[in-house]
Parts: C-alpha cells; structure tokens; sequence
C-alpha cells in the first residue's frame, strides 16, 4: 500500500493515480492521473475503476495533499507534467462552468420510483405473479418451515398471553 505525502486536513484531497502494470506506454509505477475529491480516497478510486477510460485496469491511489484551494489540482498537474509525467487528464485541471441538474429532494425521489415500480408491476403483473407462484411450488416446504419459525418468535414477542 502506497502512504501518503501529507496528513493535513482539509476540505479536499489531491490524489494521484498510479498504474500498478504495464499498459501501452504506460510503465508500472508511473503516475498517471492528479485529481481532487471530497470523498474518501477509496471511493474515488472505485469511481475511477468503473469509469471508462482508456488506462490500466490496476491503478493505485496517492494521497498528496489536503486542502480548502481547489487551484492546488492544477498546480500538481503542471508539477508533474514539469516532472515528465505523461498524465491522462483532460482538461488540466480546470473544471469547465457546467450547470448541474438540480438535485431531486428525497420525496421527489420517492413519488418517481413509485411511479416506476406501479408501472413496472402493470406492465409485466402476469409474468410476475407466474414467477412468484412458480417460486412457491418450488420452495413450499421452506416456505412452511419460515412461517413456522416467523409465527413462534411473533407469539414470543407478544404482550397478549397465547397458549398452545
């Protein structure tokens, strides 16, 4: 595991990633990206992983500084271009003035997925109940024994005295 440089703290995190491989002209060990994140370094390397680039499919991550200056991204990325490093950024570390979609509010979140899920279930409702009742069939006794065990916890649990 790769340790950091630096273990201030800050609002944002400059990172570099490191090709664990050879890939193309890439050579293992070299630093291949210089990004800034406010998530935790795992999850943005995870991020990385899933996104489609064209660089190795093993990459390490460096922590290099923490920070509240979102200019310092742009300056590691000219200090490693100075340094000889043939980084995949894009853009050099400015981020382009795009407006964002507007965030949806958690009930806007829920009245949209219940719309999904209702019409997920009438378009596709016979397939659905076939599959469940197939399921059924097939695990009956599994099904019963759950029950069984669902049913004798819930009596225990119960304020009402139940006898046998």
């Amino acid at each position: 595991m790769i340790k950091s440089i630096d273990k201030g703290i800050g609002l944002y995190k400059i990172y570099a990633l490191i090709s664990l491989e050879d890939f193309n002209n890439i050579k293992k060990g070299d630093v291949i990206y210089i990004g800034i994140t406010s998530k935790t370094l795992g999850g943005r390397l995870s991020g990385h992983k899933h996104e489609h680039y064209n660089w190795p499919s093993k990459i390490g991550i460096l922590l290099i500084e923490n920070t509240d200056d979102k200019s310092r991204e742009s300056f590691f990325i000219n200090f490693f271009k100075n340094m000889g490093c043939e980084l995949l950024n894009i853009n050099g570390g400015i981020r382009p003035n795009v407006e964002k979609k507007p965030k949806l509010s958690e009930e806007e979140k829920k009245i949209i997925k219940s719309k999904k899920s209702k019409e997920y279930y009438l378009k596709n409702k016979e397939r659905l109940i076939e599959n469940m009742l197939r399921y059924q069939e097939k695990n009956k006794e599994k099904l019963k024994e759950y029950r069984r065990e669902y049913y004798k916890e819930y009596i225990k649990k119960s304020t009402i005295p139940y006898e046998y």
